[in-house]
């Protein structure tokens, strides 16, 4: 297994940027491809809002790369949410398409839809999920764990001053998606795009206790056949959470 972190500038965010890509091992790669033709699968992973993408060094992605053969390239998404910002980069315009770009001169990343892959954690979860909704070309599956799906909800929620664990004010979340009267079936709005988006297979997993956990179960309802939703009991240990995630990286990188 190799762990590589890229620094690099973009233009879409007009500045600089931190990505970590997981690779399998070298005997995997194919080194005798001198005209490197070959290319791989990718799965793109979005970390939770706070965190960063170092929090996929603590899961079993690493292992996952290996064990599968496939490239797993996890972006800095700082507060962004992974939204094009009303007062801020294009993030999701730096992740459909520049990040992917990019990542095609520096890795033998595969372009084929039925080789790339999105998921994420918490917030994370809401980025890919919104991601292979709006861009189907783009993305074969999407999984969330843990998903902070309902944008709505969490606007609302911190306006009114709850304490919703996203480290987000009211005001920070308004340069992310604008004011709250204008979000509702708009272009961030998951559960308004889930509605009219079947192309992808999405893979949902939820805590029983979890704050979030409806939102994760009702988007799954939403979706209907072309999602899978998987909980988890209530105070699950950290060995659950991550036989979870195993089991949906494994089946979104093993059948696609």
């Amino acid at each position: 297994m190799a762990y590589v972190e890229i620094n690099a500038l973009s233009t879409v965010l007009g500045g600089s940027f931190t990505a970590r890509a997981f690779l399998p091992g070298l005997d995997r790669l194919d080194l005798e491809d001198a005209r490197h033709q070959k290319r791989y699968p990718v799965l793109w992973l979005l970390h939770t809002d706070g965190e960063t993408s170092l929090e996929f060094l603590k899961t079993p992605v690493e292992g996952l790369a290996e064990r599968y053969g496939f490239i797993a390239i996890a972006p800095d998404l700082h507060h962004s949410m992974g939204v094009d910002m009303k007062w801020g980069p294009n993030v999701e315009k730096f992740l459909t398409h520049e990040l992917r770009g990019i990542f095609k001169h520096i890795l033998p990343v595969s372009a084929l839809r039925e080789e790339n892959f999105i998921g994420g954690t918490g917030t994370g979860g809401y980025a890919a999920l919104k991601c292979a909704c709006k861009h189907p070309s783009l993305f074969s599956k999407a999984f969330s764990l843990n998903g902070i799906l309902d944008m709505e909800r969490l606007i609302a929620r911190t306006s009114s001053g709850e304490v919703t664990g996203v480290p987000q004010t009211a005001e920070a979340l308004e340069a992310v998606f604008g004011g709250a009267a204008e979000f509702a079936g708009g272009p961030d709005d998951l559960f308004s795009l889930a509605e009219r988006s079947q192309e992808s297979a999405f893979y949902l997993c939820a805590e029983k206790g979890f704050d979030y956990y409806e939102d994760s179960r009702a988007l799954a309802a939403l979706l209907g056949e072309k999602a899978a939703f998987v909980s988890l009991d209530a105070g699950a240990d950290c060995e659950s959470c991550q036989v979870s995630m195993r089991g949906q990286v494994a089946v979104s990188v093993r059948e696609g």
